[in-house]
């Protein structure tokens, strides 16, 4: 007896995914879902209130599902930013349409006609869907979205490194004085040692000099964005705040000036990122922060010197290489290292002595082992022992290297400085 051939069924069909170099941006043809890092429980502004001596600010909880946005509707339809979410809560379906970014793990930023409208077909809320036009000039309304308290908040570095004097300004209305009107201040995002102090990590503040005497600060960097208008953007999270008399989270703009490395940093005065924040000069609050000179590298460094491949050079997931310059941002230690090629080493002239500093000044000699995996990709070790002198013969040794595990990169489209 024979058996006719059997063939296996056909897998299900996959969603199509089309995906651009913009963060966050995803389009999914034939299915509605949220990607798994949208997912979570966030806080958002509720409302602000004025009291007699001060605000309230009251936040409200928002949860996105993998296929829907409990309150606001179930995943209809997405196309580049933009989500239609269907609500069947009043009876009959009516449509929203939201324009969703994703900034961090941390920040998702969504701007909509309003939550207050509703439409009964997905041909008329199309023609309500934000555009770039409407959120330029503010005719969408915006709702931040931040990883609510309690949760495990993605650990982000601060796009502000060093060590600053700054001056301080309220723009409250009540006064025509600079509150902290000498560069006595400092602001760093420093020093960050251990795990236990990542709660703390972040941008640091002493207030000296000032109207209201003197203060220390902490805030939390929660991630930052280039906007659709230009400006830089920034969030933060005051972990002290816990009560409602004060924002928990903030929004800011700020400038790098490149001649001087000076920083202009406003503050919204809320929550949003729209509130009394109008460029990184104009905010509710506006710092200038003045960089600290950091240490003058040893002579060694002015003497002595080497070049990166041309196949490294570029942007990668955690370096930033140029010809003699390597910029390294450690997840594990909280901190950005700026380092110099001193000079090359066996086995094939793969590694590279380094003097490094850290964002916060601090010094030490180590080394680095790159290959070449393929065009867009490269693996990199560090010497598991640095030095706080430079010992050419040593640093690049076979001992600095064993134990330590390759760490694989890709090309990126954004720089890490």
């Amino acid at each position: 007896m024979t058996h006719a051939a059997t063939e296996d069924p056909p897998p299900p069909p996959q969603p199509a995914w089309t995906s651009s170099p913009t963060r966050g941006q995803i389009t999914v043809l034939g299915v509605c879902y949220f990607p798994v890092e949208y997912q979570g429980i966030f806080a958002t502004q509720s409302s602000i209130s004025s009291i007699s001596g001060g605000s309230v600010h009251q936040y409200s909880q928002v949860t996105i599902l993998p296929d829907a946005i409990p309150v606001w509707g179930v995943c209809h339809k997405k196309f580049d930013n933009n989500v239609i979410l269907r609500d069947p809560t009043g009876g009959e379906d009516c449509f929203r349409c939201f324009h969703v970014s994703l900034h961090s793990g941390n920040v998702i930023q969504v701007y909509t006609e309003g939550l207050n409208k509703c439409y009964s077909s997905e041909e008329a809320v199309l023609q309500t869907c934000p555009t770039i036009h409407d959120i330029k000039t503010k005719r969408a309304r915006e709702i931040m979205l931040y990883t609510s308290p309690g949760r495990l908040i993605d650990r982000v570095f601060c796009p502000i490194n060093g060590r600053y004097r700054f001056t301080y300004d309220v723009n409250d209305g009540t006064e025509s004085t600079v509150e902290c009107p000498e560069p006595s201040s400092e602001l760093s995002n420093c020093p960050k040692g251990s795990q236990f102090q990542v709660v703390r990590a972040g941008v640091y503040g002493k207030f000296r000099r000032c109207s209201f005497g003197e203060l220390d600060m902490g805030l939390r960097c929660l991630g930052d964005w280039e906007g659709h208008d230009g400006q830089k953007y920034l969030a933060l999270w005051d972990p002290e705040v816990t009560t409602d008399h004060q924002p928990r989270y903030r929004c800011a703009m700020y400038s790098v000036e490149e001649t001087t490395g000076r920083v202009f940093l406003s503050f919204s005065i809320d929550a949003t990122c729209t509130n009394h924040l109008h460029s990184p000069w104009d905010g509710y609050e506006s710092m200038v922060l003045t960089p600290v000179t950091p240490p003058t590298p040893p002579a060694v460094v002015q003497t002595t010197a080497c070049a990166f491949p041309e196949w490294a050079h570029g942007s990668w997931q955690h370096l930033q290489i140029d010809s003699n310059e390597l910029w390294l941002q450690d997840a594990g230690t909280d901190k950005k290292y700026r380092t110099l090629c001193l000079s090359q080493h066996a086995p094939h002239g793969e590694r590279y002595a380094l003097y490094s500093q850290t964002q916060c000044g601090e010094e030490e000699f180590t080394c680095i082992w790159i290959k070449k995996r393929a065009v867009n990709v490269i693996e990199y070790q560090m010497a598991s022992y640095p030095s706080d002198k430079y010992n050419a013969s040593r640093i690049c040794s076979d001992d600095m290297f064993r134990g330590q595990e390759w760490i694989t990169q890709g090309h990126e489209y954004e720089q890490i400085r």
